[in-house]
């Protein structure tokens, strides 16, 4: 954490070079490999739900 700076003291010019861009955080933050991996991820639990239903439809009593 930084300490607060007087208004005087604070450096614009550095503050601008800091401060990145949506594009570049895109370019730093792939988007398509994490929804591709939640979509999977999605995918996955669905067929361990439904297989564990399997499972219990055939070992519960009717």
């Amino acid at each position: 954490m930084h300490a607060p700076t007087l208004p005087s003291t604070y450096d614009h010019s550095a503050a601008q070079s800091q401060r990145s861009t949506a594009a570049d955080f895109l370019l730093t933050h792939p988007l398509l490999p994490i929804l591709r991996s939640v979509f999977f991820s999605s995918l996955l639990w669905v067929f361990l739900a439904l297989a564990l239903y399997g499972v219990y439809s055939l070992i519960a009593p009717h």
